[in-house]
């Protein structure tokens, strides 16, 4: 170790605000967005707070929204960061993910959880007349694709653009198993940009895919389709005038284009039955496995 280079010993020389920020429109954008932020249930990108921002007039007097984006990166983002006005972790990254592994504290903490979170999951497909997968453009806003499908409990697969080969080959290789492992046809929502590259991502896609993969399956398009530029009053992209992301939307339409989609596709009463199911053999293994070892579970009233 002695001949191994330290690291973070070199100072760095972030924009910082000595006093606070001068401006009064970088003041206000400054004591609002955390409010924004937490105003919905997930975790949300830096570009969805900014279209929230443009959506609400913080930008007025600014001639395009891509000099908005960057003066919105440059002059309040990372000065509110590095002068300690916001978290650094407000917004999510968007495509950087730690490997983690980390152990238990002690045989005792990890038996304890096992207990508390012993869980039947049963599939919340089963005797539906599909079985439902959502894929989506927006790597950034997993999160919120996570939040809007919990009570359904579907797989998610993040495209993040252009997906890759390998990552479309596992695709079909997933379908491929899930289907013959409940006996349904999969069925695939989509959800996507609204300009060209976002129509021709999903295409070219399933179009391999659908090659790849020896069970039939069917993928639609739910969003953002033609229209929806209009219907949910979204701003364009900022760089790219016509054109308008996923995260542009506001969480009320977001919302309504996912949980609408899967109200369509799922049987509610189906589903119902089997969280049921569900939940009584979960109780069932959780007090089992405590009489077996002797330790006692607090059950909530």
């Amino acid at each position: 170790m002695n001949d191994w280079h330290e690291l973070g010993l070199t100072p760095d020389s972030p924009p910082r605000w000595v006093n606070g920020p001068r401006l009064d429109a970088v003041r206000r954008i400054v004591e609002d967005a955390p409010g924004i932020v937490a105003s919905v249930p997930y975790r949300v990108s830096l570009r969805w707070l900014f279209y929230r921002l443009l959506q609400d007039g913080y930008f007025e007097g600014i001639k395009t929204k891509a000099d908005s984006y960057r003066w919105f990166l440059n002059t309040v983002r990372r000065p509110a960061v590095y002068s300690g006005y916001w978290p650094p972790d407000m917004v999510t990254d968007e495509g950087r993910n730690p490997i983690i592994r980390e152990g238990w504290k002690s045989p005792g903490d990890w038996l304890d959880h096992q207990i508390e979170n012993m869980s039947c999951s049963l599939d919340s497909n089963i005797d539906q007349e599909y079985y439902v997968m959502l894929a989506f453009e927006a790597n950034a806003m997993a999160d919120q694709f996570r939040f809007y499908t919990e009570g359904y409990s579907v797989t998610l697969w993040p495209f993040g653009g252009d997906p890759s080969i390998p990552y479309k080959f596992r695709l079909a290789r997933w379908i491929k198993r899930i289907s013959r492992k409940f006996g349904l046809p999969a069925l695939i929502l989509y959800f996507g940009d609204l300009d060209p590259k976002g129509s021709q991502i999903p295409e070219s896609a399933f179009y391999r895919i659908h090659r790849w993969c020896a069970e039939p399956f069917k993928a639609y398009r739910i969003g953002l389709n033609p229209g929806d530029e209009v219907r949910f009053d979204i701003p364009e992209q900022p760089d790219k005038p016509g054109a308008y992301q996923w995260e542009a939307l506001n969480d009320d339409a977001a919302r309504e284009i996912v949980v609408g989609a899967l109200e369509q596709v799922f049987d509610d009463e189906t589903l119902a039955e089997t969280r049921e199911l569900s939940d009584e053999f979960s109780a069932k293994a959780q007090n089992a496995l405590a009489e077996g070892i002797g330790r006692r579970i607090r059950r909530p009233k």
